[in-house]
């Protein structure tokens, strides 16, 4: 027995796949981005130079 014309599925073109890795993109940050974000924030270092020279000229608090 032959199956039914409806029965047969046409080779997929990845549409829906693509379409849900652009949500996932769009709703997640980058992994990159992520880590940055997570680093612990400290003084700049224009701040530890700005400081740095200060104590060289012999400036004090």
């Amino acid at each position: 027995m032959t199956r039914h014309i409806a029965d047969r599925r046409l080779p997929s073109t990845g549409d829906k796949t693509r379409a849900f890795l652009d949500i996932a993109r769009k709703e997640t940050p980058h992994p990159a981005v992520v880590a940055l974000t997570r680093q612990p924030r400290g003084p700049r270092n224009g701040e530890k130079t700005t400081q740095f020279l200060r104590i060289e000229r012999g400036q004090t608090a």
